[in-house]
């Protein structure tokens, strides 16, 4: 059952403490905590008022052989992220197949990974007998979603207005367009430079 106050102001602590628990050195979790109660107010009135829009992201390259640009929302997006995610789980955690484990409370790569352990010993009889595995990327995956289908795929599953209307600010939102680049080299190439890492696709 859907609260139908979406923006009460119990859950937007709740959420709030929910996201402080792995970011509450950061930067922008500091500036927020220190007049939590104020800013989770203002934040509250613009949701209620529809004025809401997602703020300026930090786009930062991941380390490894295969560099990944990441676009990370504020600190105070993700708590809004946190209050819509509650919800939406509610609803389509009984759609998803077992073996889907990204994001999912109990699952994750521990999880996801003796699974695999699981299969390979079926396939194989213990090791016995050859298997073929194949391993592969969607490249660009998440900025290549056709949004207009994907919001149309959701909404008929959401049917309270207030969280339609959340779901389509945050998934219209185009991080791309403000952004701060983040790096740990303060001379490193950024986004438009020919030695950015990661490649326009």
């Amino acid at each position: 059952m859907i609260d139908p106050d979406l923006y009460a102001f119990p859950a937007l602590w709740r959420h709030y403490r929910q996201c402080r628990r792995n970011k509450r050195n950061t930067r922008n979790a500091l500036a927020f905590e220190i007049n939590a109660e104020a800013h989770l107010l203002a934040l509250q009135q613009e949701l209620r008022a529809h004025t809401y829009r997602p703020g300026r992201s930090i786009c930062f390259v991941t380390d490894g052989p295969k560099p990944r640009e990441v676009f990370a929302a504020d600190f105070r997006d993700r708590v809004v992220h946190h209050l819509l995610v509650s919800h939406q789980e509610r609803l389509f955690e009984p759609r998803f197949i077992h073996d889907s484990y990204a994001c999912r409370t109990g699952k994750g790569t521990l999880a996801a990974s003796d699974r695999l352990m699981t299969f390979l010993r079926q396939i194989t009889a213990n090791g016995r007998r050859p298997a073929w595995a194949l391993k592969l990327d969607v490249a660009n995956f998440f900025p290549s979603i056709h949004k207009a289908t994907l919001s149309a795929l959701l909404a008929r599953h959401l049917s309270h207005p207030e969280l339609l209307w959340l779901t389509r600010t945050l998934l219209f939102h185009d991080p791309t367009t403000n952004y701060h680049f983040q790096s740990r080299d303060a001379s490193g190439p950024g986004p438009g430079s020919p030695h950015y890492p990661v490649p326009p696709q």
